[in-house]
């Protein structure tokens, strides 16, 4: 392997890394709210539409 292609490969991976550990916490928080907003409808409580955001589902969106 040459050092060039080893260098790319260690910047893509260290990218990937640095990425994917500053977007896992919101991606987490739209995941629960998602779920939540599921159960919600389930349970027969508010009408939420289906692939609705939380938020506009409990009336706080703008």
């Amino acid at each position: 392997m040459r050092l060039g292609t080893v260098l790319t490969v260690v910047a893509v991976l260290a990218a990937m890394l640095l990425a994917g550990g500053s977007c896992a916490d919101p991606m987490e928080k739209m995941v629960k709210a998602e779920a939540e907003a599921e159960r919600t409808a389930d349970a027969g409580g508010a009408d939420v539409v289906k692939g609705a955001p939380a938020a506009a589902a409990a009336g706080t969106g703008s």
